[in-house]
């Protein structure tokens, strides 16, 4: 048996999820854009477990473009080919800096305040949110960015890490996750002030791929770990969760950008969706877990 798949089995006799092969999840550009407007030909990849690797999509082929300063893992970000953020997240040096991307190059921006991985989060380098998560401990606290600096948001109701969401600072939505009590069943919504409760979605797991441009009232939630990887895709209207189409390839800790009428999921292969259906897409230079964003 490998090591990986002896980590696997050990996670599931734990009934925990896997901690290996992270992935922070980056969403599409938002607040100074369409949100409903997203286009799988302009995506960006960058990150993952153990590397620093950054690539670009534009609807057909990825191209590497400059890699991040240091590789960072289970974080959060958004923004497309020409700006995007990436910030939170685990590494060898375990830095708070959020990190923006200005079409060229790396810059570093402003800190978060309780940096930690597993996070969830989506926005762009000048509207973004992010937060749960785990360092020591399960989190439920938010930060909010504003271009600048990051300070604090509404807590989510439920201290967890591996959850799934997207948004930005005044239009936010998280569902899944493992807590204390286990998998997650709930969602929640932000109005840019507080969270309330939002549709369950149909069982409790985590790991999963978001599309990080959705809102509350439009998102997807595709893949994700219970017991075993799943394919299976999700759709929110605002009110509650329904079946969406089956991905090709059952994965977990995958990039996703989108919403319930077109997105993109990328790891190891890439899958487009049209909102009924998934199809091939082009194949990622580099197969390590990494994070996923894209903007009209």
């Amino acid at each position: 048996m490998s090591h990986r798949d002896s980590f696997i089995k050990k996670n599931r006799e734990l009934s925990k999820p896997l901690d290996l092969f992270n992935v922070g999840f980056v969403g599409a550009a938002q607040g100074s854009v369409s949100l409903m407007s997203f286009n799988i030909n302009d995506t960006i990849k960058m990150g993952g477990n153990a590397v620093a690797t950054a690539e670009k999509y534009n609807g057909t082929s990825w191209t590497t473009i400059t890699s991040l300063p240091q590789n960072r893992y289970s974080a959060l970000g958004g923004g497309n080919s020409t700006g995007a953020i990436t910030a939170f997240g685990l590494n060898i040096i375990n830095t708070g800096n959020s990190l923006e991307w200005n079409g060229t190059a790396w810059v570093t921006s402003g800190a978060v305040s309780d940096n930690r991985g597993y996070v969830f989060g989506g926005g762009d380098e000048t509207d973004a949110i992010g937060g749960a998560g785990k360092s020591g401990t399960f989190k439920n606290t938010v930060e909010e960015y504003n271009g600048i600096s990051w300070s604090a948001g509404g807590s989510v109701a439920t201290a967890s890490y591996f959850k799934q969401g997207g948004g930005n600072s005044t239009d936010s939505i998280t569902a899944g996750g493992f807590g204390s009590a286990g998998y997650l069943i709930t969602s929640e919504e932000y109005n840019g002030t507080s969270w309330s409760a939002g549709g369950n979605i149909s069982t409790g797991k985590s790991h999963g791929g978001w599309g990080n441009n959705g809102t509350s009232t439009d998102a997807i939630f595709t893949n994700g770990y219970l017991s075993v990887v799943l394919n299976t895709t999700e759709e929110y209207n605002g009110i509650s969760w329904s079946a969406g189409g089956t991905l090709a390839t059952a994965r977990y800790n995958a990039g996703v950008s989108g919403n319930s009428g077109v997105a993109i999921v990328s790891k190891v292969q890439t899958e487009e969706y049209d909102g009924t259906s998934w199809s091939g897409g082009g194949t990622p230079s580099f197969t390590t877990a990494g994070a996923t964003s894209g903007a009209n």
